[in-house]
């Protein structure tokens, strides 16, 4: 599976961000403070429904905005639509429209890992 398609808005200093992907390699540049580990995280929150740099989910939410929104089409055989919505209600998944099952059903459409260098 891969994530060939992602929309973010309101992550940090993501807005209205829209890429497509290719399913084999992607290269992600910029100045410091660009938004390039942000990127990272909303593909990361979209699989696991959680950050990797903060177990706030609140504070991933832009200043000023009321919610978060990350969006992602998946390829391959099973490919899906994926979604995420974090605002005063929580985190709301969705897979292809309709409610997510569970997070763990994310994780299986959308496996991520994320390797640290402050984990050694």
């Amino acid at each position: 599976m891969s994530l060939m398609h992602l929309r973010v808005d309101a992550l940090r200093c993501l807005n209205d961000v829209d890429i497509s992907l290719d399913a084999k390699r992607n290269y992600v540049w910029g100045a410091n403070g660009a938004g390039k580990t942000s990127l990272l995280e909303a593909i990361y929150l979209l699989g696991r429904g959680r950050s990797f740099r903060n177990r706030q989910t609140a504070r991933l939410v832009q200043h000023g905005r009321e919610r978060l929104t990350v969006f992602g089409q998946t390829g391959g055989e099973r490919g899906a639509r994926l979604g995420v919505e974090y605002g005063p209600d929580g985190l709301v998944a969705h897979i292809d429209g309709a409610a997510a099952p569970s997070q763990a059903e994310m994780l299986r459409r959308l496996p991520v890992h994320v390797i640290d260098p402050r984990l050694h």
